[in-house]
């Protein structure tokens, strides 16, 4: 089943309100949609090649905030490895 657009580009925003409401800030990221977010994440290895896949991909008027996500899920990563 194809998503419509409009569904699909609400995805990010739904994301990011939830991050908001459970972490206090908003990550300023929006606009990729499922499929972008699936094809960058299918053969990455790291995060960092994930959020390059997503950078270099994909046009994104939030690209340049990315690293508020990345860098809030590296410090969730190590602080569960503690």
């Amino acid at each position: 089943m194809i998503l419509p657009k409009k569904i699909m580009k609400m995805h990010t925003s739904c994301l990011n309100e939830k991050a908001k409401q459970m972490f206090g800030f908003d990550f300023r990221v929006s606009g990729y949609n499922l499929g972008e977010i699936k094809s960058a994440l299918n053969t990455a290895r790291t995060l960092q090649e994930w959020k390059n896949r997503l950078l270099n991909n994909f046009i994104n008027h939030s690209g340049p905030f990315i690293d508020d996500v990345f860098d809030y899920a590296e410090f969730v990563l190590h602080n569960n490895n503690l």
